[in-house]
């Protein structure tokens, strides 16, 4: 991205001021700095790019000539650095920066960088700024990872930015992260982040100097000329994209290795002491990102579950009683002669009891169905809409009732319950009034004898009234 300008030896000895070839000495010397120099136009216009600039910008030498500098800057921070360019706001005249820019590559990748922008002295012979832009490096990227964490973002958006480190300065190499199977299962098998220069079917590779690292929790470092390990296919593909050795640094997790952080070279060298403090880095922001993940789960879960049944607690129900907004059927359970138990064998044995109970419940319902403790002995079962139509609800509050109604024997004592059930459909009601329905359809169920069940639609209650706008 330079404006090509013919290369001129310098005389030796001779001050720089009486250098032959004085603008071209100027241009081989910006081209070797580690920071991006641009000059621009008061429209923002590029007129001169060093080297460093191409490369952060994504372009090719002299591509980027002509075009407006503000079209690389995100759109989030673009009035920020248009103010940056002023020439009649408050600073015009001195040193702008260092400021926090966001910009897009050419490739349509978001970065940052620190700018500084000052206007171009006369001796350019442009009516202008001087821009110089700083690389991200790898303590840059990691330190957005941790705000990313900190603010409590997801685990994909956390790793994605942290994937990006292995790109950035002194690394200049592509990779990323991959997540191990199991460590967030919602991501599925493996999750892999970053830039990869194998197609994904090879993501899972048995034979991958990754998958390795990950089974072993050991570091691996694999010369691809070399290396005897891998599957043709994976061979194949590294060395179509000119892959010349890969870095592999497994990220210890609770018990086991929970990532592995996968860098792709060109050059065949192990990472220099830098790029090896870099990679520490980069294991310990990642590690640190899933362990916090998994904390949270764990938060999440015991403020959401019953200790003593593993159902989902009144806390969760009421939460989903706020958020839901799809037609859901309800059953309400209420088990029978449960103080019974209690007052005759005491609470351990209830406990017990109630806990089998629970547990003999939900294996009942289906995956997608959700089981609430909302009280001493009351359950809530939210079904999934559309799962079943009303006799499979039916068929299921009888399924309930009979596993329930099966012998308990605790610490040899036999004792047998019964439940009773409420069901309501959730079309044309919100859940709300849908549990309301299902309870009241459960208090009639009482009073027909327990241990069976009502249906809102067959006892009369109505169906609330339509909402008008």
């Amino acid at each position: 991205m330079t404006d090509q300008l013919p290369a001129v030896e310098p005389v030796a000895d001779a001050p720089p001021s009486a250098l032959p070839g004085d603008a071209a000495w100027r241009s081989m010397v910006l081209d070797a700095m580690p920071v991006a120099v641009l000059l621009v136009d008061d429209m923002g216009m590029i007129v001169y790019a060093n080297g460093r600039a191409g490369t952060m910008l994504g372009l090719a030498p002299a591509a980027g000539i002509g075009l407006n500098v503000l079209d690389f800057v995100d759109v989030d921070d673009l009035d920020f650095a248009a103010e940056l360019l002023s020439t009649t706001g408050d600073h015009a005249g001195e040193l702008m920066g260092p400021a926090i820019v966001r910009y897009v590559d050419a490739a349509g990748r978001t970065h940052t960088t620190q700018v500084w922008a000052h206007r171009a002295p006369a001796g350019t012979g442009v009516a202008g700024f001087i821009l110089t832009l700083t690389g991200e490096s790898v303590r840059d990227v990691l330190a957005d990872a941790v705000s990313a964490a900190a603010a409590g973002a997801a685990l994909k958006q956390t790793l994605a930015s942290a994937a990006m480190s292995v790109q950035a300065h002194p690394m200049e190499s592509t990779g990323g992260v991959l997540l191990a199977a199991g460590v967030a299962d919602e991501h599925g098998p493996t999750l892999a982040l970053g830039d990869w220069p194998v197609p994904d079917h090879l993501l899972d590779d048995p034979s991958s100097p990754w998958a390795r690292a990950i089974a072993t929790g050991s570091d691996i470092d694999v010369h691809v000329d070399g290396d005897e390990t891998m599957s043709h296919a994976l061979l194949a593909a590294m060395r179509t994209s000119g892959i010349a050795q890969v870095w592999v640094r497994a990220v210890p997790g609770d018990g086991r290795c929970a990532a592995a952080i996968v860098t792709f070279r060109r050059v065949s060298k192990p990472p220099s002491p830098n790029q090896q403090a870099h990679l520490d880095d980069i294991v310990r922001v990642v590690g640190l990102v899933i362990d916090q993940h998994v904390r949270h789960q764990y938060l999440q879960e015991a403020a959401h579950s019953d200790p003593l049944t593993g159902a989902a607690n009144r806390a969760a129900f009421m939460e989903r009683l706020e958020t839901e907004r799809r037609a859901c059927d309800v059953l309400f359970v209420d088990l029978d002669h449960f103080k019974a138990v209690n007052d005759t064998f005491g609470h351990d044995i209830g406990d017990q009891v109630l806990a089998a109970a629970a547990e003999r419940l939900m294996s009942c319902v289906r995956h997608d169905d959700d089981v609430y403790r909302t009280g001493g002995d009351e359950f809530v079962v939210v079904c999934e809409p559309g799962s079943l139509d009303r006799a499979g609800r039916v068929t299921l509050a009888e399924r309930i009732i009979d596993c329930v109604m099966q012998p308990y024997t605790v610490d040899g004592i036999d004792v047998q319950i019964a439940a009773t059930i409420g069901i309501a459909s959730g079309n044309g009601r919100i859940l709300s009034e849908a549990v309301s329905a299902a309870d009241r359809s459960m208090l009639v169920a009482k009073e027909r004898g327990r241990a069976g069940w009502a249906h809102a639609h067959d006892i009369g209650l109505p169906l609330p009234p339509p909402a008008f706008d």
